[in-house]
């Protein structure tokens, strides 16, 4: 997990600098986005880079992979939603 002091606002800033650019829906409320510097990381690499806006101070990414036969047939993007959220649920706490 990388942790981002200036907000998803500094992503979005950035956004041109990404050939693949996807926004998705929030997770528990709060926004986010999938990106990569290569094309869509999630058949071709089997991977998701998903940044998340906490606040408008603190964004913070995780990536999630899959591997193996479940590479190109599983959207590696819905287990890294998963635990996106359970690190926010945990974060409320």
């Amino acid at each position: 997990m990388l942790l981002n002091d200036a907000g998803l606002s500094t992503t979005y800033e950035r956004r041109d600098q990404f050939a693949f650019w996807q926004e998705v829906p929030p997770i528990d409320g709060y926004p986010a986005v999938v990106l990569d510097a290569r094309g869509d990381p999630r058949f071709a690499y089997g991977s998701c880079p998903l940044y998340v806006g906490v606040t408008d101070q603190l964004e913070f990414s995780i990536f999630g992979s899959v591997f193996g036969d479940q590479r190109g047939k599983v959207d590696p993007c819905e287990l890294t939603r998963q635990a996106a959220a359970l690190m926010l649920q945990t974060m409320k706490s």
